[in-house]
């Protein structure tokens, strides 16, 4: 009884109930965490899908500066070309006809570096885009289906323990009524002293009278004497013939509606402790009944578990988000070193160009060639400079992009770091309480079980051992035969002597030769049936 009503006030405590309801909040602050973690996730992966056309745009400026460097090779060529068929340009027009197809080199190897590097980056995103998407999807599917799966569980384990307090009074009320039976039985038990005092008073009349009436001189033979003999002893020994059998027909009565009495209350203990059992039982899980409360319990804790693991995958994929975002900076910054060079070697373009335009005006009209050759060098360095500042403001943009995302990334990934190190502590300190109740609730069922598996059936079979007032009522009816016997023998003595004689409220009782009870006379026990002290152990379990 007392385990009972520890583990029904355990779980319709407070204590499981503020754990629950702490439980129920802070699954509401894990899906709105989720719920903002995937909406800057997703705002994430689009950008990083705009950064990818931007550099993919890089490559239309890649390509035209691969142009250039033909152009360059071949504008080259032409002023080598020139300058041989003009002997008076001397060493120079050679110098410019080289520099010129180095410079065209040097286009074309720092144009297919960035273009390297851009078609490396743009896998790079693709494939982070990929990923990312990939455990996007599936971190939300399983979120969702953990999160969906534990509000559920909660929401059902908050019916159970309303459902589990109702139960929980059930057993409590049952508890007590159960003590308080057993110790009304126990104090019942009073009884055996009363009835046990009345049957040595009723023996110690008979010792008496047999002593008198052996003393007498006439009466120490077989009676009936000789008229008038002893006839005074006789009328005493019918007197007390008719009073003690009345006296000993309410004796049995009382001590064998008692013991049935008790009986019947011990039956109906046996009855309440298997429904408390049962009752308990569905509390506890012990009957293996997937709807009970530890069994709920369980697998919310296991199912919050989960969703803890959830949350942990979140940052993981922060994490590689941060680390792909700062990859991406590193790269086109790496990236814009390039185009510094490409842009230093524009100035190298004009500065040619401008050579060209020197040489050929020394030249007068043998050089109008190289004058030709000039104008097409400056527009390669105008188209190689517009080229250039288009690749360069592209890549700065993806520079300040990435920095500015990564930047952002970073602040989630702290702030969320440090948000799910909170949840996860306060989730741990739920469990860990919720789990302790629960290991307490176990144990104590277990030492419960080890009891109660047996105990209604010792109960009843204790019940079914008590069969002593079978005894006393099979020897109060010898007893009342040999009375009845004894009666008439003084009537052969003493014809006068009657029971009519000594209707004095005495002999009130008839005598049952056959040994059935008298009827219950005023002021007799209300003795109750097993069902009714079933219903109500105090008030039936009185006996006198």
């Amino acid at each position: 009884a007392e385990g009972s009503a520890f583990i029904s006030e355990t779980i319709s405590g407070d204590r499981i109930w503020q754990a629950i309801e702490a439980l129920n909040a802070l699954m509401q602050k894990m899906a709105l965490y989720l719920r903002r973690s995937e909406t800057m996730t997703m705002e994430s992966m689009v950008k990083l899908g705009g950064i990818v056309s931007t550099v993919d745009d890089v490559h239309l400026h890649l390509e035209e500066m691969e142009q250039i460097a033909r152009t360059l090779r071949v504008l080259g060529l032409s002023t080598a070309l020139q300058s041989a068929a003009l002997r008076r340009t001397g060493s120079e027009g050679k110098v410019l006809g080289s520099d010129i197809k180095t410079l065209s080199f040097v286009v074309q190897e720092k144009s297919q570096n960035i273009g390297g590097n851009v078609a490396a980056l743009v896998t790079f995103i693709q494939t982070t885009l990929a990923r990312l998407k990939l455990l996007e999807e599936s971190q939300q599917k399983k979120a969702s289906v953990v999160l969906k799966a534990t509000m559920a569980g909660i929401n059902a384990l908050i019916a159970k323990h309303r459902l589990a307090t109702t139960t929980s009074r059930d057993i409590s009320a049952a508890a007590e009524n159960i003590s308080k039976s057993i110790g009304n039985v126990v104090s019942s038990q009073q009884f055996h002293d009363i009835t046990r005092q009345q049957f040595e008073a009723i023996r110690n009349a008979f010792a008496t009278m047999s002593a008198a009436l052996l003393a007498h001189p006439g009466l120490r033979n077989e009676l009936p004497g000789a008229p008038g003999t002893g006839q005074d002893r006789m009328r005493e020994a019918a007197h007390l013939c008719f009073s003690q059998a009345a006296a000993l027909s309410e004796t049995r009565r009382i001590f064998i509606t008692a013991v049935e009495t008790i009986i019947g209350n011990l039956k109906a203990i046996a009855g309440a402790v298997r429904d408390m059992n049962r009752k308990t039982d569905l509390l506890t899980g012990r009957d293996s009944s997937s709807g009970s409360f530890l069994a709920g319990l369980g697998g919310t804790l296991s199912s919050v578990m989960s969703t803890l693991a959830a949350l942990s995958e979140d940052i993981t994929t922060k994490k590689e988000l941060a680390e792909a975002v700062t990859y991406i900076w590193r790269t086109t910054t790496e990236m814009a070193g390039f185009i510094r060079e490409i842009e230093d070697i524009g100035d190298e373009v004009d500065l040619i160009a401008f050579n060209a335009a020197v040489k050929a005006s020394m030249l007068g009209e043998e050089g109008k060639p190289l004058v030709v050759i000039a104008e097409w060098i400056q527009r390669v360095s105008f188209e190689t400079q517009k080229h250039t500042n288009a690749v360069s403001e592209m890549l700065n943009s993806v520079t300040r992009y990435t920095a500015e995302l990564s930047g952002k990334i970073d602040d989630s990934f702290t702030s969320g770091g440090s948000e799910v190190k909170e949840m996860s502590d306060t989730l741990q300190s739920q469990v860990g309480l919720l789990s302790k109740a629960n290991r307490e609730i176990q144990k104590t069922n277990t030492e419960i079980e080890a009891v109660s598996s047996t105990l209604a059936d010792d109960i009843e079979a204790a019940a079914e051992k008590i069969t002593v007032y079978t005894l006393v009522d099979s020897s109060v009816t010898r007893i009342l035969t040999l009375l009845e016997a004894n009666l008439a023998r003084i009537r052969m003595a003493v014809p006068e002597i009657t029971q009519a004689a000594y209707g004095d409220g005495d002999a009130a009782t008839p005598l049952q030769g056959e040994g059935g009870l008298p009827a219950e006379g005023p002021g007799a026990p209300e003795t109750g049936s097993a069902r009714e002290a079933e219903k109500e152990f105090g008030e039936n379990i009185e006996l006198f």
